[in-house]
């Protein structure tokens, strides 16, 4: 779960959630203040765990056309839903004052 870069405070994941999906809003310190946001590795993870498999599974279908089209819907939708509820554990928060290196 990511922390304050200052204080160690672990956020919640209903907090980390709120921000992912007002588009990377930042977070800031209930303890110390401290303004945090998502890394620019992080956001890449996320676009790259988001699309490619969705992708994939698509030209997998479409390539074997043994699920039927609705299935592969759900499926997409399940792996959505699953991806979604799992962000707050994949990405990391740094704090805006802290040196990116």
């Amino acid at each position: 779960m990511p922390q304050c870069d200052v204080c160690q405070n672990k956020f919640s994941w209903k907090t980390v959630q709120k921000a992912m999906f007002f588009a990377y809003r930042p977070i800031t310190c209930k303890k110390c203040g401290t303004v945090n946001q998502v890394t620019f590795i992080s956001r890449i993870l996320v676009a790259i765990l988001s699309v490619v498999p969705i992708g994939l599974l698509g030209m997998f279908v479409n390539a074997t056309s043994t699920i039927s089209f609705s299935s592969t819907i759900a499926l997409m939708a399940a792996y959505s839903v699953g991806m979604y509820l799992c962000l707050p554990y994949i990405v990391n928060y740094q704090s805006t004052n802290a040196t990116t290196g």
